[in-house]
Parts: structure tokens; C-alpha cells; sequence
């Protein structure tokens, strides 16, 4: 279960390294550190995982598995509590039924991180543009993912109080007509601002 487990992260994260492409690995990594951890749940949504029926209550389970009960031994305060752990998680370890279900929502994690980019049917596009000496913007859509504007306003536009989102809309609307940078359309795409130390998402 806990192999299971470690496996399910890393297809999710696999889907998450393309989520931010075009983005700085410092946002990644401090992204993953403080945003996802082991919220299997929280990734697959931001990677458009396709949900079938129970997969929710599966994530939570191999997040409590990865978490603590396959890791760890059982704590508890009293020798019925004990034995009522014990034997939830031997429930949950042992069920044949369930242990292929958790099976199947790993080959489907797996397949769909696979997809995302890879779909000549469905191509991905990603530009980036610099902005100053240390700021971005980075766009990308297609590829079986939610269509995203990611920007990192520099210290010059920070010092000139021009980096409110309203500012980096101005600037992409200018990118758009000096490069012609059509999609996606900022009124309907996640709008992602990487500060310094925190990431916000606008819209």
C-alpha cells in the first residue's frame, strides 16, 4: 500500500512538472513544498484528472496510508482503540476489492500524466516572455489542461508600483499585439501570480 501510494504521487506529479512549464523551478519547489505535499486530491484537480465515481475517498486513503498507516506503527491510547485501529487499517489493506480499485487509479493517474502534451490531437502551446532583469510571464494552453497565465513581476516594476495583476494584463495585452500572442484569452484563463515568497491564484 505504501509503494501504491508513492506510486500514485509521482504520476501526479509527473502531470504537475507540465502544469508549470514555462514557470521558475523556484516556484515549483516551493509550490510542492508548501501547496501539495502529499495532497494527492489537490494535484490531480490541478492537473484535470478525470474523476470516475470513489476515486475522492481513494486519494484520502492513499494519503492516509503514505501519511502514517503504512509507515507507521499504530498508536494508540487504550487497548480497544488499538485493536479498532489495527483493524480498520487491516480492513483497508487486505481488501482485495479495494486494493485493485486503488490499482486502476494508479494506471489512470499514470495514463493521463502521460497524455498531458503528448496528444497531437490535442497540442499544447507554451511561450514565456522576460520582463526586466528578473520578472515573467508565461502562458500556455492545450494538452489536456486548463488554459494558465503565470507572472512574476520584476523588482523594477515592483519599485514603480506597476506589478498589481491589472498592470501584467496591460503588459500581455501588449505582448499580444507586438507578437502576436492570441491564447489563451486572460478574461477566461487561471491567472497564477509567483511572488517572492507565496503563489497566488487570481482567477
Amino acid at each position: 500500500m505504501l509503494l501504491l501510494g508513492y506510486s500514485v504521487e509521482m504520476f501526479l506529479k509527473a502531470g504537475l512538472v507540465k502544469v508549470y512549464r514555462g514557470c521558475s523551478e523556484e516556484m515549483f519547489t516551493r509550490d510542492v513544498q508548501q501547496m501539495y505535499g502529499h495532497k494527492y486530491l489537490k494535484i490531480a484537480e490541478e492537473i484535470a484528472f478525470p474523476f470516475e465515481a470513489g476515486d475522492e475517498l481513494y486519494f484520502q486513503l492513499l494519503k492516509t496510508m503514505v501519511h502514517c498507516d503504512a509507515r507507521y506503527p499504530v498508536i494508540a491510547e487504550s487497548h480497544s482503540t488499538y485493536a479498532n485501529r489495527v483493524n480498520k487499517i487491516t480492513h483497508d489493506t487486505w481488501d482485495t476489492e479495494k486494493f485493485m480499485a486503488l490499482v486502476n487509479l494508479a494506471d489512470r493517474i499514470r495514463k493521463h500524466a502521460l497524455k498531458i502534451d503528448m496528444d497531437r490531437y490535442t497540442p499544447a502551446s507554451v511561450g514565456s516572455w522576460k520582463i526586466d532583469d528578473d520578472g515573467y510571464i508565461t502562458t500556455r494552453y492545450g494538452g489536456h489542461l486548463p488554459s494558465r497565465i503565470t507572472y512574476c513581476p520584476s523588482s523594477q516594476q515592483i519599485d514603480d508600483k506597476k506589478a498589481e495583476c491589472q498592470n501584467m494584463k496591460e503588459l500581455y495585452h501588449n505582448l499580444e499585439r507586438l507578437f502576436g500572442v492570441t491564447k489563451p484569452d486572460w478574461n477566461t484563463a487561471t491567472i497564477i501570480c509567483d511572488g517572492k515568497d507565496k503563489t497566488r491564484k487570481l482567477q
